[in-house]
């Protein structure tokens, strides 16, 4: 079926007998085709209940079938790991719309990691950085918690595995991996977390034989998140893996599909047999793009790579020199910080006064001017991007007055929150008003991306709210625009964003719509 017939079935759904449209869902077999088939068929058969009018079939991808398949659009949505999601994110524009959460022990957890592991018994070494001049084995390049977040791992330890390992081999499933570790073959293996516990309740293997090793980063234990994990690990965490849809996707079936997901129970056969409790709204996936910007790999793959090795030896005389003067500014400022302590302490908290918003605790309209004018100023000299997002919440008043103030201030507290985890680290939002809030996005590559910005706040703070024990549902009206696109100075940009928020308005709510999308004359 091509993209304009399913398009076209989407229209026309319900009227008359026709048969039901088929939608292929793709899914990374990372244990194997049988094993995804086992998994999933149960969520095909649950949203092919839900959502009615459709027939959903399953695809189990290999690792090197998932950029054909989006690419020759054989799929209109992919269940993957989260680094292949980055990758054509970028180069495809599949965009998220639920994160998995797997069960884990009975809790379900929404993130997830690597295991570095050796046989008991062996005369492999115990900690990561004891890797080099072993064989290592993993599942694929492409994997993520099969090899990349491990990779990150060794990076820190300073381990080049193309250069440091006696060999380094890949076996495409986290089952291989695991076999030919006990099986004598290598002397460590990388697999996702959850894939040791999941073989030993199969019994294809015992728990004893396996020992796990660990980076510093996760042995010192200063992440309480991953101390806290309940699985074995040897990485930091990251989130779990996403349902996306591609590009092509109908925005009408893709809003289907996600509401059936999210509100698939926890108990249900279908969570139980994808090992899940089911599903929540996407999560923030920067810190899987940070993986792949420190590693170099993906969209910020260079033409001539360098490891961290070559780093330290080509620049080592400006590292100790940094080095040092970083230890003497640090020294300089504990002495100044212990002699201010009190004057500071007080200075900081007629700042946070000044200017944040005493409801939400975000920065208020003052903060977000200065910000706004450092951040315009830097990208005028630089000849950056960045993007101006004035928000309105939709519905907000009449939850207000039914509920009262105090119902529709904890609303305006968890819509904040919701922004916040909505946009990246180096992003700012403000509350400016009664129900409006502006964002800025920093350092925006393009408009596309600007875009799935505002579709996912717009997503993000359109789903139900529990206050109180009841269902609160408001929208949000976005204004947009691009610096230097849409203008040349701040206000201006500023009273345009606005403009495009009042034409959101009139034009229905709930939507966003930049200043350029605007008619002219």
């Amino acid at each position: 079926m091509t993209v304009l017939s399913l398009a076209l079935a989407c229209v026309l759904w319900g009227a008359g007998d026709a048969p039901p449209v088929l939608v292929t869902v793709g899914v990374l077999a990372k244990r194997g085709s049988t094993i995804a088939q086992d998994n999933w068929q149960g969520t095909m058969d649950y949203l092919s209940e839900r959502v009615p009018g459709f027939q959903f079939h399953l695809l189990p991808l290999a690792f090197d079938e998932v950029e054909s398949a989006v690419q020759q659009q054989r799929i209109q949505f992919l269940l993957t790991n989260p680094g292949m999601y980055v990758g054509l994110s970028s180069r495809y524009g599949v965009s998220l719309i639920a994160t998995l959460k797997r069960d884990m022990m009975g809790q379900a957890y929404t993130e997830f990691g690597g295991v570095v592991f050796r046989r008991v018994g062996s005369q492999a070494p115990r900690s990561l950085d004891q890797l080099i001049g072993k064989r290592v084995a993993a599942v694929d390049r492409e994997s993520f918690g099969g090899w990349i977040v491990a990779w990150r791992e060794f990076a820190q330890e300073g381990i080049d595995p193309a250069h440091d390992f006696a060999s380094l081999t890949f076996l495409g499933t986290h089952d291989a991996v695991v076999q030919a570790v006990l099986g004598g073959e290598f002397d460590a293996g990388v697999v996702r977390t959850d894939t040791l516990e999941q073989m030993a309740a199969e019994g294809k293997i015992v728990l004893d034989d396996v020992e796990v090793m660990s980076s510093r980063h996760c042995a010192d234990g200063s992440d309480a998140r991953v101390a806290a994990f309940p699985l074995r690990i040897s990485t930091r965490l990251y989130p779990e893996w996403p349902l996306a849809r591609l590009a092509s996707t109908p925005d009408e079936l893709a809003e289907k599909v996600s509401a059936a997901l999210i509100t698939m129970p926890p108990d249900d056969p279908a969570a139980r047999q994808a090992q899940s409790k089911g599903w929540t709204i996407p999560r923030n996936y920067r810190s899987v793009d940070d993986t792949f910007y420190e590693l170099g790999i993906g969209v910020y793959a260079k033409d001539a790579p360098f490891t961290i090795t070559d780093v330290v030896r080509k620049y080592w005389v400006a590292i100790v020199f940094t080095f040092v003067l970083t230890i003497l500014g640090v020294s300089a400022l504990l002495y100044v910080l212990r002699l201010n302590r009190r004057l500071r302490a007080s200075e900081a908290k007629l700042r946070e006064l000044a200017t944040h918003d005493h409801l939400t605790g975000l920065p208020n309209r003052t903060l977000f001017m200065e910000f706004s004018r450092k951040v315009h100023a830097s990208a005028a000299r630089h000849g950056s991007q960045f993007g101006l997002l004035f928000l309105d919440l939709d519905n907000f008043k009449p939850i207000n007055d039914q509920y009262g103030h105090a119902v529709g201030d904890r609303l305006l507290q968890t819509v904040a929150r919701r922004i916040q985890d909505a946009i990246r680290k180096g992003d700012l939002a403000a509350r400016v008003g009664g129900d409006e809030f502006i964002v800025l996005l920093d350092n925006v590559r393009d408009h596309a991306g600007a875009a799935e910005a505002v579709a996912r706040l717009v997503e993000t703070l359109g789903s139900p709210y529990v206050i109180d024990g009841e269902e609160l549902t408001i929208g949000c009206s976005i204004g947009a625009n691009l610096f230097p696109g849409d203008g040349s100075e701040l206000e201006d940009l500023i009273h345009k964003a606005d403009q495009a928020l009042y034409a959101a308005k009139m034009s229905g709510k709930n939507r966003g719509l930049f200043h350029d999308e605007l008619p002219r004359g």
